[in-house]
């Protein structure tokens, strides 16, 4: 029947060990992130009052659940005996981030290029980069 067809696939390694344990970490990541926010947001923390404010925190949590992430991404990978630890951690940190922060630039500089003032600024994409690879990266070894 349909388990002597599987049996054998059952507890084979993925193909991509890496890849697999950097998108647990990057989800995790996620998942706390909009957790915590949610919460804060029904216990008041975050109001609507407060332009930005949502968007700032969601930020900060990013940021801060490197933590959880490196150590979700690293458990995973030992349980499925990977041995390029410094990749994973190097991958969880910038794989993911680092695509929708590419995507973001592209959409700000075509807004840029069509002089609207709804591009983001300089600084504030000096600010993002900053945040990324001197607190975030890092929190995930």
């Amino acid at each position: 029947s349909g388990w002597k067809l599987v049996h054998g696939d059952v507890l084979r390694p993925p193909p991509l060990p890496l890849l697999l344990s950097v998108s647990i970490g990057t989800g995790t990541q996620l998942l706390g992130m909009a957790v915590i926010s949610i919460i804060c947001a029904m216990l008041g923390f975050l109001s609507p009052a407060n332009r930005g404010g949502l968007l700032t925190a969601t930020l900060l949590l990013f940021t801060l659940m490197g933590v959880p992430a490196g150590y979700c991404a690293s458990i995973t990978y030992k349980t499925l005996r990977g041995t390029q630890w410094k990749t994973l951690t190097m991958l969880t940190g910038t794989f993911y981030p680092g695509i929708i922060f590419l995507t973001f630039f592209c959409l700000n500089l075509f807004i840029w290029s069509r002089g609207s003032s709804g591009a983001v600024p300089f600084g504030t994409f000096v600010a993002l980069l900053s945040m990324w690879f001197c607190i975030s990266v890092p929190l995930v070894f």
